[in-house]
């Protein structure tokens, strides 16, 4: 796919990702990007596959503006991050409904 990117393909779980760098603004702080990702395992659809926001870029694609936080059906919260991925922290008890798990993988709290 040359001229699109970078692109990877998990030969275990056979998701590819493609990762398309639309606009890069330097500065000497952080700079201003808007880069885009087509995940083929997201869950991320026009048909609001994954219970949060309809798709707004694409079938599959997300961007770095696009991670958001939604309630899921296990009583606990899932995040998605800007490459499409679901993570879902669970709860910790019921005295802190504040607290939760981080799924295996991720390291956040």
């Amino acid at each position: 796919m040359p001229g699109v990117g970078s692109y990877g393909v998990n030969v275990g779980s056979g998701n590819g990702i493609l990762i398309a760098p639309d606009m890069v603004v330097p500065h000497r702080g952080v700079p201003l990007t808007f880069t885009r990702v087509y995940n083929n395992q997201s869950t991320h659809t026009w048909e609001n596959g994954d219970g949060t926001i309809a798709d707004q870029y694409g079938q599959l694609w997300t961007n770095e503006w696009d991670q958001r936080i939604a309630n899921n059906t296990a009583g606990g919260i899932s995040y998605f991050d800007a490459a499409g991925a679901r993570w879902d922290f669970t709860p910790v008890g019921i005295l802190n409904p504040c607290l939760f798990t981080s799924p295996p993988g991720m390291f956040a709290t």
